[in-house]
């Protein structure tokens, strides 16, 4: 079984070092890593420079972490597409995990979990919470959906779907939700374990839970089989949202991670106003949605 790496990249400069050096530090090495970049900062200078052993495919224009992905994925020789992102450091048993698991599991794809580096600001933890479901001490199971920064799949099932739709946010959840559709549920493999490097920046978290919301809406535009597009469809029922993700996240830190919940708890009317502001963001999607013309 060969796998292959793929990182899509985007102004990555200040994490891509930490990215690529734990991926090449792997118990189980990779096949090949490569790195699609639309970056304009010096992250293809630092790739080329220090890190010969790894494939750039640069591109002039932004390119969406989704059709990043695509192209990648076509350009590999792997049998396995591992993919992870610039701000992501994959622990040494990563590759590994994902092994055993195809070895063990007849599955299509393979998701991993989500922990924090050493040192994590209670901030950077607040914004990790959106990776609640993928908790590194949750148990193996069978999951509808996968972290976009942790997840791998048959090279021969992502071309077949057709990769990651062209979406500016939540490419992951829709191609998860034609993954289930053709092929059925992934494998959630606890070991293979991501530390997500997040922002230390109280302003840059609230944004990234809009534009959460903003993917969230999106996403269930795109494909009204998501879980969630009832919100969506029926905007009235938008103020129960914060109660429910919040709920449901308060329980996943019960059961798997009570440092995290502490944090969440000694923090919490920023945990309020995060779950908000995605709903804003969810609302805010849906009206430029259902504004555009209708050809779109």
């Amino acid at each position: 079984m060969k796998i292959s790496v793929v990182v899509p990249s985007y102004n990555g400069s200040s994490t891509i070092r930490q990215c690529l050096d734990s991926l090449l530090a792997q118990q189980r090495p990779a096949d090949e890593i490569i790195v699609v970049d639309s970056s304009d900062d010096e992250t293809p200078a630092i790739i080329e420079n220090e890190f010969p052993q790894v494939r750039l495919i640069h591109r002039e224009q932004q390119t969406f972490c989704g059709e990043a992905r695509n192209i990648g994925a076509a350009e590999a020789n792997g049998d396995i597409i591992a993919i992870t992102d610039t701000d992501c450091i994959a622990l040494p048993g990563w590759l590994q995990a994902i092994e055993r698991a195809y070895d063990r599991y007849d599955c299509p794809a393979v998701v991993g979990t989500v922990g924090g580096p050493e040192g994590e600001t209670w901030v950077a933890k607040m914004d990790r919470i959106q990776f609640s479901e993928f908790l590194p001490n949750s148990p193996t199971r069978w999951t509808p959906i996968g972290p976009g920064c942790n997840f791998s799949v048959k090279r021969h099932v992502y071309l077949d779907l057709g990769g990651c739709p062209d979406l500016a946010r939540s490419q992951d959840v829709a191609f998860f939700a034609k993954l289930n559709a053709q092929y059925g549920p992934a494998l959630l493999a606890p070991k293979a374990t991501v530390l997500h490097i997040s922002p230390d920046d109280i302003v840059q978290l609230w944004r990234r839970y809009y534009q959460a919301g903003h993917g969230f809406a999106y996403a269930r535009l795109y494909d009204p089989a998501l879980a969630g597009s009832l919100a969506v469809r029926h905007i009235c029922l938008a103020p129960l949202l914060p109660i429910v993700k919040g709920s449901r996240v308060l329980v996943r830190l019960l059961k798997y991670d009570r440092a995290l919940l502490a944090t969440v708890l000694a923090h919490f009317p920023t945990f309020v106003h995060c779950l908000w502001l995605s709903t804003a963001g969810m609302l805010a999607g849906v009206r430029e949605v259902r504004g555009a013309p209708s050809e779109r």
